[in-house]
Formats: C-alpha cells, structure tokens, sequence
C-alpha cells in the first residue's frame, strides 16, 4: 500500500508541491484505495484500476525523496468518517465551490457536501477558468449522442437549468429543439457528460451570443490557528473595577480584520479564567463583503480550531459568441468537483496550513485514525 501511494502522487499532484500537500495526498490516496477494494477486480482481476477513473498510478518513475518522506510521515493514517473509511474523491480544480456527492452521482455522504472554497485561486492554475462556444446544431448533435431520443429536431432554440441548491454547479440541463421537444441531463457528472469536450465541469453559466460572468481573484490566503477555547463570561474593566458580562453584550474587531457573520466566524477572547468564544449567533459582528477601494473583501472559513481568511476580488467580464446564434459558455474549475481541489490543497499549504487542516477543510467532520 505505501509502495502504491508513493506511484499514484507524482501523477495526481507533483511532487515538488509543499511537504503538507504530499502529506494530505497522501492519506487522501490512501483513504480512496482502502475504500475502494474489490472496485474493479471482477474486471480486471485488481481492486482499482491505473486512470484517472480511479486514481493515476504509473509506477516509480516521478518518485522522490519529497514523495517518500510524506507517505512515510504518514503512514497507516487514514481518513473516517463514523466507522467508515472516506472515499476521499478529489479533482483537478472546483472554481471556488465544492458540490455534494449526491448532485453528482447520486447517493449521500455526510463528509462530501456543497461548500465554498474560496481560498482556492483557480483563476491562475490550468484549466481553472474557461470560456467556449457551441452552436445549437452542435448542441443538438450533443444530446443525440448521449442517447437522449426525445429531441428530433437539427438544433437546440432554448433551454434551462437548475443549479445543485447553494454550489454553481448544474445539477440538470433541459433542452428544447425548434419542434417543440425537450429532453434533461439530470445529475452533475451527466450535464458534464453531456457537453462532452465542450467543457471541463459542470460548473459553467450558458447564454445566447453573450454572456457576463463573474470570477474570484485571490489576493492573499492566511492560516490562523485558535487554541483550546470554551463559552463563557468575560471579565471587562470599567470605572468602578472589574465586572463579568456575557459575550453577547459585546461587539468585536478582531487582528485578522472584520470577520464575517455569513461565514459562521468564531471569534476568541483571552480571559483570566481561559478563552472564551464568540459566535456570529451570540455577537454583533462588523461584515466586510464591501470591497474597499481596490475592490478587495474578506472571506473567513471557520473550522473551529483555525480559521481560512481569505483576501479575494470579484472580475467581471463579458464573452461575445463569433455567431449570436451560437451559445456562450463560461466556466470554473476542472473535473468532477466532489471532495478536494488538487489545486486548492496547494493554496491551502502555500498559506501555511498543516496536512490535518487540509483534509478537514475539504472533508469536513472526517478524522485522520492510524489503521496500523
């Protein structure tokens, strides 16, 4: 098994990536080979298989000394969730968004759900930002082929969709021919499946002849780690001494700058008695979703022990088709979106996040156990 996560992370990730990235690839890979036994071995006669179907495996050839200290450091770790192992699904990039497992294949884990991930800067990684065209006869030629008989006609004149609830990604795509017909993908990875080539995730915004989309710019990305902490009173000093009051008579600024009461932020006062915590719910907290004058915001992502804070800017940008018949589309992130961003755990490392916190930003409520 070590032999087998030290060949699958120079193919997956590179191995010149932070030792706290390998570190976190390396219990990921782990996780999804120990959940995945038996996968494929009525196939092939092996549990996975080499591709990217499940994870890239090629052998020792990339293999270094960086990629042999991670899994070592590493070694029998593995993620669970309860008294399951994680199938830690990862892919390349997810355009500042996560998507639940269920929008995209079906079927429920607690661990794999819709959340922001907007430390992720994938604006400025390959394939993390994208724009194409199709025409509604390729469009047509599209939904035949993936074996939905409903539309007869040459070209698709209109359609809709419906986003996975509170992440971008689209969970069903409706299409409508000049006859009248209609026929959905229903489900990420078939939307995905679907446009075929057309695009790199279901994460994408689609319009006739154009199209103004936004993305996410990340400035900075910081770590900020909270130590032990639980709720309680406050001591305060005013004219006449010390007094004790609760935390939901104070407002507070805090040194990472105006937290965000639509993150869920936690902010910790140092007492005499220890630390006590202040939730969104209990205290009147500034929010900074307001850019300033360079067009920067704040976003904080609240794990409880460490906070993400993230230093963004939204970009606007407009796409003109090279026909106005032809439809525009623009997108996020690349693969299927559930889990982790390969991407997004190398931002998270360059920040200074540890291999722990890594993994439990992307899988939350899981934890790392030795299977030793």
């Amino acid at each position: 098994l070590q032999s087998y996560v030290e060949g699958v992370l120079p193919y997956e990730i590179s191995s010149t990536w932070p030792l706290e990235c390998l570190k976190a690839f390396s219990i990921m890979v782990r996780s999804f080979a120990m959940s995945n036994l038996n996968r494929h071995y009525n196939a092939y006669g092996f549990d996975i298989c080499s591709s990217s179907c499940c994870q890239v495996y090629q052998g020792r050839k990339l293999v270094r000394d960086s990629v042999v200290e991670a899994v070592a450091a590493t070694k029998n770790q593995i993620l669970v969730y309860g008294d399951d192992i994680v199938n830690a699904a990862y892919s390349s990039s997810q355009g500042g968004y996560s998507v639940a497992a269920q929008y995209v294949w079906g079927g429920t884990l607690g661990y794999m759900v819709n959340q922001a991930t907007p430390w992720e800067d994938y604006s400025d990684v390959r394939n993390g930002l994208w724009t194409t065209e199709i025409t509604p006869k390729e469009l047509a030629k599209q939904f035949k082929n993936a074996g939905y008989s409903a539309i007869k006609g040459s070209k698709i004149v209109d359609f809709s969709y419906q986003t996975s609830d509170d992440s971008p990604y689209l969970y069903s795509f409706t299409g409508i021919d000049e006859k009248g017909n209609s026929a959905t993908a229903t489900r990420s990875a078939k939307v995905k499946s679907l446009f075929g080539s057309y695009v790199k995730s279901a994460n994408f915004t689609i319009a006739k002849g154009e199209l103004t989309y936004s993305y996410t710019d990340v400035i900075e990305n910081r770590i900020v780690n909270l130590g032990g902490s639980y709720s309680g009173e406050i001591s305060v000093y005013t004219s006449s001494g010390v007094t004790k009051t609760d935390v939901s008579l104070l407002n507070f600024f805090t040194d990472i700058g105006k937290a965000l009461d639509d993150a869920s932020s936690a902010l910790f006062a140092k007492t005499q008695d220890g630390t006590a915590v202040l939730t969104a719910d209990d205290v009147d907290i500034p929010v900074s979703t307001i850019p300033d004058e360079n067009g920067y915001y704040t976003i904080v992502s609240n794990f409880g022990d460490f906070l993400i804070v993230s230093e963004v800017r939204d970009v606007f940008v407009t796409v003109k088709a090279s026909d106005p018949d032809n439809y525009v589309i623009a997108g996020m992130g690349y693969g299927h979106g559930v889990g982790a961003s390969q991407y997004g755990t190398l931002h998270l490392a360059k920040a200074g996040a540890t291999y722990s916190q890594i993994v439990r930003a992307y899988y939350p409520g899981t934890e790392i156990v030795n299977s030793g």
